[in-house]
């Protein structure tokens, strides 16, 4: 029976903070997943590093773009990598809010230490122009 009293208030504590985005909070919320070899890549034969970057929305902003970057280690910093598709852009205009949207960025394998850098800047549902902080996933070493 001690265990109520907790419970209530875990589920107080989750409605008042609200499980959706509130004034004030970012309509969209950007991640960076760790670099890994492609899979679907290497069953054509080719090795290659992806990095995925995706965005969800708790409120539909009025268009958004999705950056990703692939990112490499050297000399103790972290470098964006080039190359055609090494970094990629990919507009929407008027996200949903029941979807995640992914962008891909893409690099020959190689050795080294990469990780996955995205940033997703646009307008919100207010009309007023937004841009997030730079997002990072884990350092992968050598992920071919």
């Amino acid at each position: 029976m001690r265990m109520w009293p907790v419970l209530i208030a875990v589920i107080m504590t989750a409605t008042s903070c609200g499980l959706g985005p509130m004034p004030g909070e970012p309509v969209c919320v950007t991640h960076a997943d760790n670099p890994h070899r492609s899979a679907t890549q290497a069953g054509k034969g080719i090795a290659t590093i992806v990095g995925k970057g995706w965005f969800t929305c708790g409120r539909a902003p009025q268009h958004v773009t999705l950056t990703v970057q692939l990112q490499q280690a050297v000399a103790g910093q972290w470098l964006d990598v080039q190359g055609a598709d090494a970094r990629r852009q990919e507009s929407v205009p008027g996200p949903r809010t029941d979807r995640k949207y992914e962008v891909w960025a893409a690099t020959p394998c190689a050795s080294g230490n990469f990780r996955t850098a995205a940033m997703l800047e646009g307008t919100d549902d207010a009309g007023q122009a937004k841009r997030s902080p730079w997002v990072y996933g884990r350092g992968v070493t050598d992920p071919c």
